[in-house]
């Protein structure tokens, strides 16, 4: 299929304008449209892929703007729907945010690159998803609708949930949030959060993984570029989880976090967030950069995983907690954690970048 000029052109317009209550989008840019296939061998979703594995049989649940059902990317997905914003009954996204982690997840690789050819597939293209709108157009969302989000998903079924959503001022969440998904991982689903970005326009410089990613069963994902080194814009660790957010009425949660001992230290792990290619709304494709892109990276995995062990699917939050301690000895030790082993952990690069194939052989 051949790129749609006039589509991607309008997304990259839209994306100059930050978008308040999603994590992921930075910047967007036109500069070579990136390879989809340099995430996947970097993750070592390819070698999954290979060996057969790509999410079929497992239900990941997306909690976000929504999604283009139009879009080539996901012409054959299975897709369940809700919308918690408008109430609408078909599938829709009237943002864009959704549909770019939505693509990075389940893209059926139907549109190629202009410079080398290669196919934008996602990271578990057989999937089912389940896809909640809980973000409006402007990117903002109330946090009673994110966690009414995230215990619809798991009424629905949801093996994986992605919330590529909060941060210090672009939404902080906070009681609501948090109690959803300790349910969710009380019954064995596996909650994946982007761990959040610098908010440049407010004169942040850095930022601390906050609520919904610094609740210790939630696996918070920090991004990393193309090189392996840590974006400048990820949330780090403090050694401290839980704690802060917001109560109900904006009021500041005063209940002080707990120290991280592992395998819930902040972030867990990284994974590619830097010049990530994937679908837009209205049948466009973008490129965008943030930790909303890292963390639906690391949910394609862990469905792929899920494919092939699926005795691990929504037992318990031991078994949970089982997967987490796979991801500290069998990620790549990266960055400040290059010739360390086991469990080390650092507050940018977690445990280290993710690694599908290692991953799978340690739960073995």
């Amino acid at each position: 299929m051949a790129p749609r000029g006039p589509a991607l052109v309008a997304v990259v317009l839209l994306l100059a304008v930050p978008l308040s209550g999603c994590t992921g989008i930075t910047t967007a840019s036109t500069n070579g449209y990136g390879e989809g296939a340099w995430t996947l061998h970097m993750i070592q979703a390819d070698a999954l892929h290979n060996a057969g594995l790509t999410g079929k049989g497992v239900n990941v649940a997306i909690i976000d703007t929504g999604i283009d059902l139009s879009h080539d990317e996901f012409r054959g997905v299975q897709i369940q729907w809700a919308d918690l914003v408008n109430g609408r009954t078909k599938a829709y996204d009237d943002n864009g945010h959704g549909s770019h982690v939505a693509g990075i997840v389940a893209a059926q690789g139907t549109w190629k690159t202009i410079f080398n050819g290669y196919r934008l597939k996602g990271v578990a293209p057989d999937v089912s998803l389940i896809v909640i709108k809980a973000i409006d157009a402007s990117g903002h969302g109330d946090e009673s609708r994110v966690a009414q989000g995230v215990t619809t998903a798991v009424s629905a079924g949801a093996n994986v949930i992605i919330l590529s959503l909060g941060g210090d001022t672009r939404p902080i969440f906070g009681t609501y949030t948090e109690n959803a998904v300790r349910q969710a991982i009380s019954q064995g689903v596996f909650v994946v959060a982007a761990a959040g970005n610098v908010d440049k326009d407010s004169g942040e410089t850095s930022c601390t993984v906050t609520s919904p990613a610094n609740v210790p069963g939630v696996i918070a994902v920090g991004a990393v570029a193309r090189n392996e080194t840590i974006a400048p814009f990820s949330c780090h660790g403090t050694g401290t989880s839980g704690g802060g957010g917001t109560l109900p009425g904006g009021v500041r949660n005063p209940q002080p976090g707990t120290p991280s001992q592992d395998p819930d230290k902040k972030p867990e792990v990284v994974a590619p967030g830097v010049d990530i290619t994937s679908a837009w709304k209205d049948g466009g494709y973008a490129i965008a950069q943030g930790t909303s892109q890292a963390a639906p990276m690391l949910g394609g995995i862990l469905a792929d995983v899920l494919q092939k062990r699926p005795d691990l699917k929504n037992r318990d939050s031991a078994t949970v907690e089982m997967v987490k301690t796979a991801l500290t000895t069998s990620s790549k030790k990266i960055g400040a954690l290059s010739g360390q082993a086991g469990p080390s952990h650092d507050d940018f690069y977690g445990y280290g970048l993710v690694q599908g194939d290692a991953l799978l052989r340690a739960l073995s």
